[in-house]
């Protein structure tokens, strides 16, 4: 199979690409617009740091037939959050097969995709193959993810609940826990347990003049200990992703939580707000499992839409690129042969 190669394009070159093939499309255009100066500098930024922190990576050649390109970035010390997959020819499947095996050659830890559910080819080539790996390996989960406007709700500070910043002294209580909520590969590969406030991916990203850190927040009832929620928010350069996703703040909740959740949304949500003083947008992107959106909307979350989070991690990256490779081979194999009944059939 064919490698990828880093990207011989400028961002301004790369961003020109991505409006000719209608990966931004207009309206998103339109939205990106105002910080869109900002999120190219950042590009640059990041893709200047030896590839430490983003790689855009392209496979073929555009003058001489199939091409594509993908991105991807460092989020946690050695797991990668790829992206941004834009190909013209048939290849993507090829690009994506090929990015996994990228990482599995560097050792990296983890690699992660977010994409639409009700987009059918990353859905096959993302989430079917996904599943074949073995389940200590990978998490697939489903996340609403909505805005949040920062000056819209004035949090619950009566007796009933109270926020604590989590120090890293609670970094391995708040990973066993959370990953007893959640996925557990989906919490090593976020590195909560070895770097909870990103303390060594900052280091990488000051090296380029950016910032990169997190900060949990428990979320717990007035006289107890044991956590209901857990906040994070994720800090980042504005626009490593389109999506905003480098600076989204996850909220997950206990699964015996109950009807408190309202008000404990409203809670953390507000103590949110002082983490963002210095955010470009209006607006905080956030995330919350799929089965638990109905407490976004009964704080007034707006809902934009539905993300697959695949996650892979260890073995299971290697695992995912095999089980990739095959299904690239299996559509070929099917076009090889659908040709040859239409050449008999002329």
């Amino acid at each position: 199979m064919q490698r990828l190669e880093p990207s011989p394009l400028a961002i301004s070159e790369l961003f020109e690409q991505y409006r000719r093939s209608g990966f931004l499309y207009p309206a998103k255009l339109d939205r990106l617009a105002p910080v869109l100066p900002l999120i190219e500098a950042n590009w640059k930024a990041a893709c200047g740091a030896n590839h430490d922190l983003m790689r855009v990576m392209v496979f073929g050649n555009p003058a001489r037939g199939p091409f594509g390109s993908i991105a991807s970035w460092q989020s946690s010390a050695g797991s990668w959050v790829d992206q941004h997959l834009v190909a013209k020819g048939g290849v993507a499947a090829e690009i994506g097969c090929s990015m996994g095996w990228l990482h599995a050659e560097e050792g990296h830890k983890a690699a992660q995709f977010w994409y639409r559910p009700t987009n059918p080819f990353p859905e096959r080539v993302l989430g079917e193959t996904t599943r074949g790996v073995d389940a200590q390996n990978m998490a697939l989960a489903d996340f609403a993810y909505a805005a949040f406007d920062r000056t819209s709700i004035d949090g619950d500070r009566g007796a009933k609940f109270r926020a604590a910043m989590m120090s890293t002294t609670d970094a391995a209580g708040v990973a066993s826990l959370l990953a007893s909520w959640t996925d557990p590969a989906a919490v090593e590969a976020d590195a909560i347990r070895v770097d909870p406030q990103l303390e060594a991916m900052d280091v990488l990203y000051r090296s380029a003049g950016l910032r990169r850190y997190r900060r949990i927040v428990s979320g717990f009832g007035r006289s107890t200990s044991e956590p209901l929620a857990f906040m994070i928010v994720y800090r980042g350069p504005l626009g490593l992703n389109f999506s905003f996703l480098e600076n989204r703040t996850e909220l997950y909740f206990s699964p015996s939580i109950g009807p408190d959740a309202q008000a404990l949304a409203r809670l953390l949500l507000a103590h949110a707000s002082s983490y963002y003083d210095d955010f470009e947008l209006p607006w905080i992107p956030v995330v919350v499992p799929e089965r638990q959106r109905e407490y976004a909307e009964r704080v007034g979350l707006r809902v934009l839409r539905t993300y697959r989070r695949s996650v892979l991690v260890g073995a299971g990256i290697a695992g995912w690129a095999h089980a990739a490779e095959r299904f690239v081979d299996a559509r070929a194999a099917r076009l090889k042969s659908v040709a040859q009944r239409v050449r008999r059939s002329a």
